[in-house]
């Protein structure tokens, strides 16, 4: 059995330089709550990409979403995926308030602040953070997830005589 919280604290540690995620102007208790209610929504997500990007060998959908558990035990690497894409789901909110921005200031404000090029290093750091998360998942799917061996054809049932 693995804790949610496990990740949480995983991505918690990931996003700690970012107030606004911890701040909702309430008691320590409520905001911390409130993060964990986000994290949730991230988690899940993060699960369904994982899944969907590569054949594993454990179901990640055994899980209690009321207690926020997972049946399964998860190993230290799994629990790093999904914190990385967590933090991917999270940094990608932001484009939003990227585009936005751009409809808030005048042609004044634009010249002295260049969008387009937030936005360029936002969006280039953005691929940076998917393509790492990319490598560690197909580096994830080539190993045995309990050993971390390197996964290996089984040619015992082969007939090489054809």
């Amino acid at each position: 059995m693995t804790l949610f919280e496990d990740i949480y604290k995983l991505f918690f540690d990931k996003i700690v330089q970012d107030i606004d995620f911890f701040e909702y102007g309430t008691t320590e208790e409520e905001a911390l709550d409130i993060a964990k209610k986000r994290s949730k929504a991230y988690l899940i997500k993060a699960i369904d990409k994982l899944v969907n990007q590569c054949n594993v060998d454990i179901n990640f959908y055994d899980k209690d979403d009321t207690l926020e558990i997972f049946n399964p035990d998860l190993v230290p690497k799994e629990k790093t995926i999904f914190c990385d894409l967590m933090y991917e789901i999270y940094y990608e909110q932001d484009l939003i308030k990227l585009r936005l921005f751009e409809n808030w200031f005048s042609e004044k404000d634009l010249k002295q602040f260049d969008p387009n090029k937030t936005k360029s290093i936002y969006l280039e750091t953005l691929n940076i953070i998917k393509a790492e998360n990319i490598k560690q998942i197909k580096n994830y799917e080539s190993r045995d997830r309990i050993t971390g061996q390197l996964k290996g054809l089984d040619y015992s049932g082969w007939d090489d005589t054809v």
